[in-house]
């Protein structure tokens, strides 16, 4: 390398170098100003709450997920058992067909929570369109075909 090449090569440098001053003695300007800005604070203190909220929502949607496939589990065993022929007795028929329109609607309760518990923000349209069918009825099919007591 000749020495006009390196000095060359140094002034590139020396450049760089005083160019990346001046872009780091900018940015503690921005910070400083930003620093004193109240509006930039409160919106900061705003989406940390919002973030705080979010993770809260989304630990209460997976719990509820969590429970709705619990339910589902147990609703879909004494389904099986219901109809498997397994149980003759018509009182325990009875009584399994109670439970499970329990569980149907304990299903159905917990789908309509788990849709209007999501990251949604209350008292949004989307969110009214989603609740709007919290109180309806479940009510299985299959359950009002079946006798109970010998009546059918």
């Amino acid at each position: 390398m000749s020495m006009t090449q390196i000095a060359a090569a140094l002034y590139q440098l020396q450049q760089l170098d005083l160019e990346l001053e001046r872009v780091a003695a900018e940015q503690q300007v921005v910070a400083k100003s930003l620093q004193g800005n109240a509006r930039l604070q409160e919106l900061r203190i705003e989406h940390n709450s919002a973030q705080q909220q979010l993770r809260s929502r989304l630990q209460a949607q997976k719990e509820a997920e969590w429970a709705l496939e619990e339910l589902t589990r147990r609703l879909g065993a004494q389904e099986q058992r219901l109809y498997s022929g397994m149980v003759s007795n018509p009182k325990e028929l009875n009584a399994l067909q109670q439970e499970i329109q329990h569980l149907r609607t304990q299903q159905g309760r917990q789908e309509d929570t788990r849709k209007c518990s999501p990251v949604l923000m209350p008292g949004s349209s989307a969110a009214m369109k989603l609740c709007a069918g919290r109180n309806r009825d479940v009510r299985s099919p299959k359950l009002s075909k079946i006798p109970v007591n010998g009546a059918g």
